[in-house]
């Protein structure tokens, strides 16, 4: 995987896909590489409504 190449998510609005790229370079740093992996993988495999639910807390742990 190449980080830092944004990835569109097609079920989600523009305006969010937009920020990736801003904000994905600085996350290995703070994470570590194999974090931000793991972390990476398992958000992009939520649908829009999951992540929004695990945004906001309303996630089941």
């Amino acid at each position: 995987m190449h980080l830092g190449t944004p990835r569109p998510r097609p079920d989600g609005p523009p305006q969010l896909s937009a920020a990736t790229p801003a904000n994905e370079p600085s996350a290995p740093a703070c994470l570590g590489d194999e974090a931000y992996e793991q972390a990476y993988a398992e958000g992009t495999a939520m649908s829009y409504d999951e992540g929004l639910d695990y945004a906001l807390g309303d996630a089941e742990a």
